[in-house]
């Protein structure tokens, strides 16, 4: 919500770190619709998602399915389990992919997946 009190145009680039993924999918949806409309044209942002989680490991964390990929930790965090190509076709609707990278978190044995995004007005 506080992102639509921002002025359009307002910044030239933004950073989100496991957000998307950790909301539910209509206020990503929002989330994104406000980044493209609150940079400029051209401006980039960054998004981190956590990494695409097999069912051995849901279960291994104790998630819960509670939606369409959408799953949640028992301290009522959500987690939406996208495949790459899922995202992608998220994404692609507000901005245009530039670069992905995927980063490895030693600690727990996983990559996260890094896209730096476009604005496509």
């Amino acid at each position: 919500e506080s992102l639509e009190t921002i002025g359009d145009n307002s910044f030239e680039g933004a950073i989100l770190s496991n957000i998307i993924d950790n909301v539910i999918p209509e206020d990503a949806v929002k989330i994104l619709k406000n980044m493209r409309r609150i940079l400029v044209p051209s401006g980039k942002v960054l998004i981190k998602v956590n990494p695409y989680l097999t069912q051995d490991q849901l279960d291994e964390c104790g998630l819960q399915l509670i939606g369409d990929n959408l799953y949640i930790e028992k301290e009522g965090i959500y987690l939406r389990n996208l495949t790459n190509e899922q995202w992608e076709n998220v994404i692609n609707r507000f901005f245009v992919i530039d670069k992905y990278k995927e980063i490895y978190f030693k600690e727990f044995h996983q990559y996260n997946r890094n896209y730096l995004l476009i604005n496509k007005k």
